[in-house]
């Protein structure tokens, strides 16, 4: 904090200026701890069980559901999928005014569901969806 040098350097450093989040820095430490403590396989898990309820709802209601599910090693938390007779933008506008995110990438719905949801956000998700 001593350093008052107010000449500009040559390169992309000029840029850097204020000081460290701190406040930013410790709550990534403090998080990257409750991930370690919970353990990444524990929190794998719980994702792929919470995609898998989703999947298995969306195709109930006459989704289609566009993200790869039959091998561990092509999926990911992120499941994109798409109606068959309703806009997209429609969907999420009318998920948004219950107060439930999920977002149009691609013309495709996505969802994302992570380890500290649990089925009841899922359900509610399945529920508030239109069905076909």
């Amino acid at each position: 904090y001593g350093n008052f040098d107010f000449t500009l350097r040559s390169d992309a450093r000029r840029f850097e200026c204020g000081s460290y989040n701190i406040p930013g820095i410790l709550a990534l430490g403090a998080s990257l701890d409750l991930l370690l403590e919970i353990g990444i396989p524990t929190i794998w898990s719980r994702i792929q069980a919470l995609t898998t309820l989703l999947a298995d709802g969306l195709l109930k209601k006459g989704y289609h559901v566009v993200s790869p599910r039959t091998s561990e090693s092509e999926s990911s938390g992120i499941l994109s999928f798409t109606s068959p007779t309703l806009p997209q933008p429609a969907i999420v506008k009318q998920l948004e005014d219950q107060k439930i995110i999920i977002v149009e990438r691609e013309r495709r719905l996505r969802a994302a569901p992570h380890f500290y949801q649990n089925e009841s956000h899922i359900h509610a998700l399945l529920s508030a969806l239109p069905s076909h």
